[in-house]
């Protein structure tokens, strides 16, 4: 797929602003490729979060959840092929945190996903970890079928 293809499945666009209910808001939508994108996309979230009055608990949280989807969907989405894309927007506001990223993959069904908490995979690799970890610091983790887009939402008031 395309960049053109991949970013039509986004629905933020690129634009910073305010509403008169959130106050300031900050959004873009990003094509990135390799694992050294990541760090840059992180300190442009953080940097917005700042400006939206976000407390180090929450920002910690949401660079946590960023950081492992970013890693599923760079190695296990994209093959850890830096020449496939990754898609990634994000929506900040004084009320929540939003960050969609969608990899060219084949996605995946988290139902098939094994518990990672269970006791026989408590002390060896288990896919679905890191998605338990995010689910763990975001009010909402929603995966879209067919499972190569995920979208992290930090509700302020829920959450924390």
């Amino acid at each position: 797929m395309n960049a053109t293809g991949l970013i039509a499945n986004i629905t933020h666009l690129p634009i910073t602003g305010s509403h008169p209910k959130v106050g300031p808001s900050y959004r873009d939508c990003v094509v990135a490729h390799g694992a050294d994108d990541a760090g840059a996309l992180a300190r442009k979230i953080a940097a917005a979060m700042v400006k939206t009055g976000y407390s180090d608990r929450e920002q910690v949280a949401v660079r946590t959840a960023f950081y492992e989807a970013w890693s599923n969907a760079f190695e296990h989405g994209n093959q850890a092929d830096p020449a496939k894309m990754l898609v990634v927007s994000y929506y900040v506001t004084t009320v929540s945190c939003s960050i969609s990223l969608q990899d060219e993959g084949d996605g995946f069904d988290p139902a098939e996903l094994p518990d990672p908490t269970s006791a026989e995979n408590l002390m060896r690799e288990c896919p679905g970890r890191g998605l338990l970890i995010m689910r763990h610091f975001m009010s909402r983790v929603d995966i879209e079928p067919p499972g190569s887009r995920i979208q992290l939402v930090l509700d302020r008031a829920q959450r924390w």
